[in-house]
């Protein structure tokens, strides 16, 4: 057992040794500096009110990356497995930069499209956006509870 055990392990090493070689396309360079294609970097929110002592949030990922050099897009996604039809992105401050073409306060659809182009105005460097995400729990007859998430969006 001992011997098919190290053997694995050294498969494995030799898989990764190949793939950080480049596999098959050893010798072709790259330019680190060539723009890659345009991304769209989901965002996916996940809220259930469960009950009004327990709620299960998840924000995936926690810090959106976009490269302005590539275009990219940011798309906000409220996931089918909500349970909440709430959910609003805002900026901390009214006041406060944004990377997207449109700006907040907006509302998210769960399953819609929440689609954004990066606008027109980006730093010169790279830059952290802070914004928050607010929900709504219903737990009972006129009884809504206030969820405040808070993840950022970084643009290199």
């Amino acid at each position: 057992m001992r011997g098919k055990l190290v053997w694995g392990a050294v498969a494995v090493v030799a898989v990764v040794g190949l793939e950080a070689c480049g596999g098959d396309k050893m010798g072709q360079a790259t330019d680190s500096t060539a723009a890659l294609a345009p991304k769209t970097e989901v965002v996916t929110i996940t809220i259930q009110c469960v009950s009004p002592d327990s709620t299960y949030i998840k924000v995936s990922p926690w810090k959106a990356e976009l490269r302005k050099k590539n275009k990219d897009d940011l798309e906000f996604v409220v996931d089918q497995a909500s349970n909440t039809d709430s959910v609003f992105v805002e900026l901390k401050t009214p006041t406060a930069k944004w990377p997207l073409s449109d700006r907040p306060p907006f509302k998210l659809q769960k399953g819609g499209n929440g689609k954004k182009a990066l606008g027109p105005d980006q730093p010169s460097g790279k830059e952290t956006y802070s914004y928050n995400i607010r929900a709504y729990c219903t737990d009972g007859p006129n009884k809504y509870r206030r969820l405040l998430i808070d993840p950022d969006i970084f643009v290199d």
